[in-house]
């Protein structure tokens, strides 16, 4: 009888060493609008509800979102163009960095990224997504009972392992239970708790830019009818949610205690998979296979889950784990320690929108333009959106996405009266571009010359820092001299090995010729005469 009580004081002792290793410290930038409240450490925390409820201010909000990189800034303004008017306003600085972030392939153009934050903004609004940490969703004790998701303690990078084991969920079960919709907004539910949580470890661990975590699936337990055309449609509704309206939210995906059959699929279609792909996702067998992997990738001992375990290799996990349900659960009673939202939450009218509406970053001037050739000096007919910003960068764009920015040190017509107007970067590399107008030209020379007279932004930026020291005269012969002596080093051994190559050739030739008259093998003469006859003497 004293065994049970032994097992719940080392349970409530893992939650509580759980909730200390994700709390983290408010940050100090607020979140567009957002009001930070801070933490008494000093208080004690009041337990209301089963010891995962943490009794604390409720105004407090996860770190501030991640701010665009200069790339991703450049790009904003044409996607924020292809959105739709009513859904614009909408668009929070979470939301628009972890999207713009999350697709920044060439192929991801501007328009293919708005119609992905216009599905994510109407999957939010429909489905009331950022009302899950203040509201529990509906039927959610079925759903975490059928579908249990276990948060485990961070890796060395700060990053949270989360783990489903197949072997405790009914999908069957769930899906007569439970909505399709209700287990939508379920699992809704459980990716901003994992996300808020993150939020956390990752703010606590000194990243608060990371917002990725390491996914375990286990798939121990898998039956024939858990293959059913209904449970794999639901599984994939489910797992879809994650990949489409949530970018950038898992690093790696483990997939473990796989069947025969998948892994032989997998060497299949593997090398029809992008690298990238590969990188993040890794099916594995048993434990023997995974353990060591995550164990090399950063994760220790002390944050894997106890049911993985190599006996032979002394290897077993020690983290217990917290369900999600626990979340959940103090969700309902309002003593949750989570934060009322997550930085994915939609904009609210009252945000500061100066990075979204394009004045967080001062871009002086911007228009199409036409790129000449470094070495051909021909004019691409394809224009490009040239862009001029502070402190004194000059950026163009192509259809595809691709940014490439330079900083300018120098900058002039190419001839007086000319459409083309050239640049020359701190490390001595020329650009030249072609306007359609004479005036155009003339404009963005003196709009990048000002700046570089002035740079009242960035003073490493004027053009007398960039003067290059010129060689002198005997260390450019000396390096011509020792560039063509290797080079004729080098053309000499290359000649010498094919001549010592032809010469073996050959001997190996006359060798194995010789040997074929001696033994009969071959004998030119019969040949000859076998394939033409005419030769022989009547």
């Amino acid at each position: 009888m004293e065994a049970a009580p032994m097992r719940m004081q080392e349970r409530e002792a893992a939650i509580r060493a759980v909730e200390e290793a994700i709390r983290a410290p408010v940050a100090e930038t607020p979140l567009l609008g957002s009001h930070f409240e801070p933490e008494h450490e000093d208080e004690e925390p009041q337990f209301k509800v089963p010891p995962i409820a943490l009794a604390h201010e409720q105004g407090s909000v996860p770190p501030p979102p991640n701010a665009f990189s200069e790339a991703e800034a450049l790009r904003w303004p044409a996607i924020r163009e292809s959105l739709k008017d009513e859904t614009r306003p909408s668009v929070g600085q979470g939301l628009a960095v972890r999207v713009v972030r999350g697709y920044a392939a060439a192929s991801d153009t501007a328009p293919k990224v708005a119609a992905v934050l216009e599905k994510t903004v109407t999957w939010r609004r429909e489905y009331d997504v950022d009302a899950a940490l203040t509201t529990p969703a509906p039927a959610w004790e079925a759903y975490q009972r059928l579908w249990p998701c276990m948060i485990h303690g961070p890796d060395d990078h700060g990053r949270l392992v989360v783990c489903e084991r197949f072997g405790s969920m009914d999908v069957a079960q769930l899906l007569e239970e439970v909505s399709r919709d209700d287990m939508r907004r379920n699992r809704a539910q459980t990716l901003e708790i994992v996300e808020a949580l993150q939020a956390r470890a990752s703010a606590k661990h000194g990243t608060p830019d990371l917002t990725e975590h390491v996914h375990v699936f286990d798939l121990s337990g898998l039956r024939r009818r858990d293959l059913g055309l209904k449970t794999l449609n639901a599984i994939r509704d489910m797992v879809g949610l994650s990949l489409d309206h949530y970018p950038g939210a898992m690093e790696t995906l483990y997939v473990t205690n796989t069947p025969v059959v998948f892994q032989i699929v997998w060497r299949l279609i593997k090398p029809m998979l992008p690298a990238e792909v590969l990188s993040r996702v890794h099916l594995c067998g048993g434990a023997k296979e995974f353990l060591p992997k995550m164990i090399g990738a950063g994760c220790p001992l002390s944050s894997i889950p106890a049911w993985m375990a190599v006996p032979k290799q002394k290897l077993k996990g020690q983290h217990v784990g917290v369900s999600v349900e626990d979340y959940v659960r103090a969700i309902e009673a309002g003593t949750s320690s989570l934060p009322q939202e997550t930085s994915l939450r939609l904009r609210r009218p009252d945000d500061d929108g100066d990075v979204l509406d394009g004045a967080g970053r001062a871009i002086l001037r911007r228009g199409l333009v036409c790129k000449r050739g470094r070495r051909t000096n021909a004019v691409n007919p394809n224009h490009v959106e040239l862009i001029l910003y502070a402190p004194g960068r000059l950026a163009w764009s192509r259809k595809s996405g691709a940014i490439t920015s330079v900083a300018v040190a120098r900058c002039d017509l190419r001839r007086p009266g000319s459409h083309t107007f050239c640049i020359e970067t701190p490390f001595g590399h020329e650009r030249s571009f072609r306007c359609d107008e004479v005036e155009d030209a003339l404009a963005w020379v003196n709009a990048i010359n000002a700046i570089l007279m002035e740079a009242p932004c960035s003073p490493g930026f004027r053009r007398e820092h960039f003067q290059h020291v010129p060689l002198p005269p005997w260390r450019r012969r000396l390096r011509n001299f020792l560039f063509y002596a290797l080079f004729g080093l080098v053309l000499a051994k290359l000649v010498y090995l094919t001549h010592w190559l032809q010469w073996r050739v050959l001997r190996l030739t006359l060798a194995l010729y010789v040997i074929s008259l001696v033994c009969g093998f071959f004998n030119p003469i019969e040949a000859l005469l076998h394939w033409n006859p005419h030769l022989i003497p009547a």
